[in-house]
């Protein structure tokens, strides 16, 4: 099948041996810190139109230990893609001529294994949304025969609405993509670090101007509840330009969680030193979240007339 078109087709029955089998070696390939594969997306779903993709679920232990697999998984012929933008994840994929496989690998306690089974479960067990969601793929896949990706997009809108009719309300940080997060992340940047201080935002300055710059949207169920970006301009070094809670969500602990997440995503990409600039208002916050005081060698425009705090955390030493 050629990666670069999408095409859906006729539910096989074939496709759960075929995941069987894969799930099978998967296991064994990511080695005894895999405590189970999970078989979803469409083709796990019985009578619902679907690309030839077996998306498999691996669940394990350590998300950081999953690399040490990277080539007992490529002996398998897969291609290892780290996250592929999403927070916490693992990819590998591999591509053969009736079907591809798709594997995504997550920990144990992520929100994502949850969400992903809470949707198969869902349309297995409602053949209304089940239908509609396979006429909305027939269309689209018309619409977008050679665009995967707007395809993938388009599907999103459905696919919230059922997680909401399911009752998804787990926390899930992701990396802004959709229409729909960008503006929720440039309203609450605005609303919440440029309006108070009289400060003209431009959301051209805020979306990634390179490879090492990330702005996350937070979601509680199907909202967005909160926003950050990040920059890494050194190897071992992060920096927090933005976090924030939309103010009906605050005192929920909800900012400490997207902080953790934060650090915990930039311990895994090898940061070991976090910087920001916080407004004195939530210094406090920042203290009891482990943060010091901390020389930053940068300007923030709001530094100039003293409403930032420099402050830093160290988040892990190697030994």
């Amino acid at each position: 099948m050629s990666p670069s078109s999408v095409q859906v087709v006729a539910h096989d029955d074939a496709w759960s041996t075929l995941f069987e089998e894969e799930a099978r070696r998967v296991k064994n390939a990511l080695g005894e810190g895999c405590l189970e594969v999970h078989h979803f997306g469409s083709t796990a779903i019985q009578g619902l139109l679907a690309k030839p993709i077996i998306d498999l679920l691996p669940v394990v232990h350590h998300i950081d230990r999953v690399n040490i697999h990277n080539a007992q998984m490529e002996a398998l012929g897969y291609e290892c893609f780290g996250e592929k933008g999403i927070p916490f994840r693992r990819f590998f994929k591999r591509i053969e001529t009736a079907c591809a496989y798709h594997v995504h690998v997550y920990e144990a306690d992520s929100p994502e294994v949850e969400r992903h089974l809470l949707f198969r479960d869902w349309m297995k067990d409602h053949p209304l949304d089940r239908k509609a969601y396979g006429d909305l793929k027939a269309t689209l896949a018309g619409l977008y025969a050679d665009d995967p990706m707007g395809y993938c997009l388009e599907k999103e809108p459905f696919i919230r609405q059922i997680e909401t009719k399911a009752g998804w309300k787990g926390l899930r940080l992701v990396e802004a993509l959709l229409d729909s997060e960008w503006q929720s992340y440039h309203r609450l940047c605005k609303e919440q670090l440029y309006d108070p201080y009289q400060r003209a935002y431009d959301g051209l300055l805020q979306v990634p101007a390179y490879a090492h710059a990330y702005c996350f949207v937070l979601y509680l169920g199907d909202k967005h509840v909160g926003a950050a970006r990040l920059e890494m301009p050194g190897a071992r070094h992060g920096v927090i330009r933005a976090l924030v809670i939309d103010p009906l969500y605050q005192g929920r602990g909800l900012g400490a969680y997207l902080l953790s997440q934060l650090e915990r995503w930039m311990q895994l990409s090898g940061v070991e030193l976090v910087r920001l600039h916080a407004p004195v208002e939530v210094k406090a916050f920042y203290l009891r979240q482990g943060y010091a005081e901390a020389s930053f060698n940068e300007v923030s425009p709001l530094e100039m007339i003293g409403l930032t705090v420099d402050l830093g955390k160290v988040l892990y030493h190697h030994g």
